[in-house]
């Protein structure tokens, strides 16, 4: 079951963030060290605040009653584009549509806030993360020069009552998902 992150979810979403820095560091900008340290309040300003509103919506996938993914959806003030972050799925629920799934909550999360367009960045050697984000409608946007590439996804208007769909057909391109945070 995919659906938003409630704000009581502090100790799951912890546990989640954590497990998806150990397993894999290399596809994240944040490292381990830093998120394990920080202290309960970060957990619970974090979670409250991609619980509700406008400005961040993360969501997670239910398996059993345990979370096993999420992906976070970060819109700054006035902006029409809605940042892609975060994503990552257990590798025991991968390959059952779990991925896909939490792309699209965030997308049509980001369609229903008004959005013109989600963007992610994907980092060199992630082709498992590319070949996802293709099959979701993102096309490379920016190939980067740091390889690093920047992936978009153009939503329809969210009042025409369509789902969310790319404006031209996906580009094949490898890379590693790199999280971006507004500062």
């Amino acid at each position: 079951m995919i659906r938003r992150l409630r704000a009581d979810e502090v100790a799951e979403s912890r546990a989640l963030r954590l497990a998806a820095l150990a397993a894999a560091p290399e596809a994240f900008t944040s490292r381990l060290e830093d998120e394990a340290a920080q202290s309960e309040a970060f957990w619970r300003d974090r979670v409250v605040a991609a619980a509700s509103g406008d400005a961040a919506a993360t969501f997670v996938a239910v398996a059993a009653g345990r979370h096993v993914g999420s992906a976070t959806g970060l819109r700054a003030p006035g902006s029409d584009e809605v940042q892609l972050v975060g994503t990552w799925v257990d590798p025991g629920a991968r390959r059952r549509g779990v991925g896909r799934a939490l792309v699209e909550a965030v997308c049509d999360w980001a369609a229903a806030v008004g959005a013109v367009t989600v963007a992610l960045d994907v980092l060199a050697g992630n082709d498992r993360a590319a070949r996802l984000y293709d099959r979701c409608g993102f096309v490379v946007a920016d190939p980067g020069s740091l390889g690093e590439q920047r992936f978009a996804r153009t939503l329809r208007a969210a009042t025409d009552g369509l789902s969310s769909a790319p404006s031209v057909g996906p580009r094949r391109a490898g890379g590693r998902v790199a999280e971006r945070r507004p500062s």
